[in-house]
């Protein structure tokens, strides 16, 4: 119903009546447990139940739910997508391409206790919507100056998958959506062709027809197309470190495959190739980290040109 307003706000209604009951019974009642997806703001549907004490992320409550091993154990004893395929995320799908957020940004996110506790029907804040429908979790956390600043990522490898698979879908005409899913990256990258994964891109782009851009309004945020390319390597499960920090910044986007690291900058310009992406990833000393590991780095710059609508450069180069 939250793609709803009039319904999800006529629902919390009804929810306060109920929870206004539950507190004139107070005397009677010795424990109550509420769960569910989302916790909405205390000034709302709490009014009339006020002395709720949030266990979401008390760690003394951390063991309280979950599953055994046995449930572990499914009946094909495969990894797939069991958990995503039990409801549609079509309403968080289409929040996040409205908002016009970068699924690079998905997988390396900050929030604080407020952030992560409650939301109103009318002003959802898209990573509380993420953290409580479990498409995010906290992968770290600390407290600075009193404020417990949370660390935001994907549980596991078959929600950053499937949620990429549901934005490509959202993010690409049927075109340019059967290249992305082809399998080709793997191929591609197993066999270091760079011009075929250039062309795969360019391809992809191509795809996507000039209406589909003036109905779409895809050009309103430039991590449009860093998007396309980030999807298009978690949908088909690649091991994916996003925003990859340094000591001296952070490279866009890196790949870890088959023995090699690939390391990719984003950039957008009006028509023409600058050059910027790959100075970029020479002069930030980005390959630095990964030298100890004895494994090729390759630098891999990207540039979008805004009147094309496809790639301006591709430039392919192995770290120094």
């Amino acid at each position: 119903m939250l793609d709803k307003p009039e319904a999800a706000k006529a629902n919390q209604s009804f929810l306060s009546g109920l929870y206004s009951t539950v507190k004139s019974c107070d005397a009677h009642i010795q424990f109550t447990l509420l769960t569910g997806v989302t916790r909405f703001s205390t000034a709302g549907i709490f009014s009339g139940l006020n002395n709720l004490i949030n266990i979401t992320l008390d760690p003394r409550y951390s063991a309280i739910c979950g599953f055994t091993e046995a449930d572990l154990e499914f009946d094909t004893r495969e990894f797939r997508d069991h958990w995503s395929e039990t409801g549609s995320p079509k309403f968080l799908i289409d929040n996040l391409i409205r908002r016009g957020l970068s699924s690079l940004d998905l997988d390396c996110m900050v929030g604080d206790e407020s952030l992560l506790s409650s939301f109103d029907v009318g002003e959802m804040a898209i990573k509380t919507l993420l953290f409580q429908t479990g498409y995010l979790t906290v992968l770290d956390y600390e407290k600075r100056n009193g404020v417990v600043h949370y660390r935001l990522g994907y549980p596991n490898h078959e929600v950053r998958q499937s949620l990429n698979q549901r934005l490509l879908t959202a993010l690409l005409p049927d075109d340019s959506r059967e290249l992305a899913r082809d399998g080709s990256l793997w191929e591609l990258l197993a066999a270091n062709d760079f011009a075929g994964l250039e062309a795969l891109f360019r391809d992809i782009f191509a795809g996507i027809l000039y209406q589909w851009h003036v109905k779409n309004d895809i050009q309103k945020y430039e991590g449009y197309y860093a998007s396309v390319i980030y999807s298009c390597f978690a949908a088909q499960g690649f091991d994916l470190i996003a925003e990859d920090s340094s000591s001296a910044g952070r490279a866009d986007m890196t790949v870890r495959f088959d023995g090699a690291i690939y390391v990719f900058e984003f950039k957008t310009v009006e028509k023409e190739p600058t050059g910027e992406a790959m100075r970029q990833l020479r002069e930030k000393g980005y390959a630095d980290k990964y030298r100890n590991l004895g494994q090729p780095v390759r630098f891999i710059g990207v540039e979008f040109s805004k009147e094309d609508r496809n790639l301006a450069a591709f430039e392919v180069e192995r770290a120094a």
